[in-house]
């Protein structure tokens, strides 16, 4: 009579339990709810297009964070984030990656590639940003570009980011507990700064 609730107890014990996929999307139909529009004017920090099978986002605007919410979010802020992207940075400025958290343009946690072959953990805060912690990403494919498979969870107040499968870093911090996931981009427009995405998947944790 008891072996039912043993079973779930070695289902969470043992680490069985997935985490619950709220969507996965290879970017191969436009009308899955990602904008798909150009930059109209010097108030847009950026423009995020379907082209070539891949989901593109490019500053057009200085020292501005593009940041795209994905069309469906998590309950809470305890999150699974991953992307495979490849970015090119031009002079080194520009970087990419996905967020959590966002409560708005200006608020939320992002994990980044930088040009310069850098990894972060950042907590963009009333636009300002906080490296939380930091370290070298792999080779680069060639300077300023970076090739990159990411994982970002937000667990608590723990904040993970692993590259190519390995936890390359982690942080605490307790600013934001909630908000939504979704795509980053940043860099200067002269540049050249741009990232296409092949794939993003939300998971609640």
């Amino acid at each position: 009579m008891y072996r039912p609730m043993l079973f779930l107890f070695l289902l969470f014990t043992t680490g069985l339990v997935q985490a619950a996929v709220i969507i996965d999307d290879r970017f191969n139909d436009p009308r899955s709810g990602w904008p798909d529009v150009s930059a109209s004017s010097s108030r847009d920090v950026g423009f995020a297009v379907y082209a070539n099978g891949k989901y593109q986002m490019t500053p057009v605007q200085d020292r501005a964070f593009g940041v795209i919410r994905a069309p469906r979010q998590a309950s809470s802020g305890n999150v699974s984030v991953a992307s495979r992207f490849f970015m090119y940075a031009g002079l080194g400025a520009g970087g990419a990656g996905v967020v959590c958290r966002m409560q708005d343009l200006d608020n939320f946690y992002a994990f980044i590639v930088v040009g310069s072959g850098e990894w972060r953990i950042a907590r963009i805060e009333k636009g300002k940003v906080n490296v939380l912690a930091s370290g070298s990403a792999d080779p680069q494919v060639m300077p300023g570009a970076v090739d990159a498979v990411m994982e970002a969870r937000c667990d608590g107040e723990q904040l993970s980011l692993s590259l190519a499968g390995k936890r390359v870093g982690e942080a605490r911090d307790a600013v934001f507990a909630s908000g939504s996931a979704g795509l980053f981009v940043a860099g200067e427009q002269a540049a050249g700064t741009s990232a296409s995405f092949e794939d993003f998947r939300l998971s609640a944790l």
